[in-house]
């Protein structure tokens, strides 16, 4: 009688095994930093028992519940356990089951630089100067995109074009300091971004007149022709004559036409217009001007022309004698 009722037992324990059994899910990719959050299961909702989840790479507890979050902030591959006990009247009964947990790296990126330019650059084409690329293996494909502004001062699509949406006058003289994000999700579906600095400086206001001199004036000052930028704003700047062109048949070397006075600071240019017995050298004289940033590079010319005219004769008629 004993020994048909331990059968009993033994049958109907293992009734209750079978229809009891720890399920820790499948396998699972994640990202490095991300968070995982798993589910176990094992128990019936009328059952009295425990779930325990064990990290067995580094064998610690993990959860005393059927739910464990944690951030993974390991690269190494992982494997998890989920210990599922269920007491019955008949006894005590354990389950185990397991997963791996594969952790994929973020995208890093190659940022290829972008220096510092002037207003008069223009728009960057970021796609087409491979501002950056995606690691490993240069993978193109990244998005650019600016933070915090709104509209992004980079268009929304490839190829990216960044452009400056003020005007040259409101730029500051120290350069405008901006940020350029870039973004790259892989195949993993890893997600990771960047962001560098840019600057963009003013290019200088380059202001000529146009005069008409005589030729008996002699050799002409150029630097009577500036408007902008001003006396105060050109010391330390960069500054530039030359002649485009002279008047047609002058025989005007337009690479010496223009001498400089080194002992002035800045520099005086003066143009020589010829001598009084020189009228080839009447005429149109088209003269271009640049003026260079010292600190940022940045530079502008304009250009005048200069009338040069013999100088005029004043004729008396004779007086008359009474």
């Amino acid at each position: 009688m004993k020994i048909k009722l331990l059968l009993i037992l033994l049958l109907f324990a293992g009734a209750v095994s079978a229809q009891f059994k720890a399920n820790a899910g499948a396998d699972q990719s994640i990202c490095i930093g991300d968070t995982l959050k798993v589910v176990g299961s094992g128990l019936g909702a009328n059952d009295t028992g425990t779930y325990q989840w064990n990290d067995i790479t580094f064998n610690s507890v993990m959860s005393s519940t059927s739910v464990f979050k944690s951030k993974i902030t390991s690269s190494s591959t992982r494997n998890f356990e989920l210990i599922v006990t269920k007491k019955t009247y008949q006894g005590t009964f354990i389950s185990k089951d397991s997963f791996t947990l594969t952790v994929n790296s973020l995208p890093t990126f190659k940022y290829n630089g972008v220096a510092a330019r002037c207003f008069d650059d223009g728009c960057l084409n970021l796609t087409a100067a491979n501002t950056a690329v995606a690691l490993p293996g240069n993978i193109s494909g990244l998005r650019y995109f600016q933070k915090n502004k709104k509209p992004s001062w980079i268009t929304a699509s490839s190829p990216y074009i960044y452009c400056v949406k003020v005007s040259n006058n409101q730029l500051p003289l120290t350069g405008l300091r901006d940020t350029i994000c870039y973004e790259y999700s892989d195949n993993n579906k890893c997600y990771s971004y960047e962001c560098k600095p840019i600057r963009i400086y003013p290019n200088p206001i380059v202001q000529l007149n146009s005069i008409t001199t005589c030729q008996a004036s002699g050799p002409l000052e150029l630097s009577k022709l500036i408007t902008d930028p001003s006396t105060t704003n050109r010391p330390g700047g960069v500054e530039s004559f030359r002649v485009l062109e002279a008047p047609i048949g002058s025989g005007v070397n337009l690479s010496t036409v223009i001498t400089i006075d080194t002992k002035t600071n800045p520099y005086l240019y003066y143009l020589d217009v010829g001598a009084k017995n020189e009228p080839k050298k009447l005429g149109d004289y088209k003269v271009e001007y640049c003026f260079k940033n010292p600190s940022s590079g940045c530079q502008r010319c304009d250009t005048s022309i200069i009338k040069v005219v013999n100088t005029p004769k004043i004729v008396l008629d004779a007086l008359p004698s009474d």
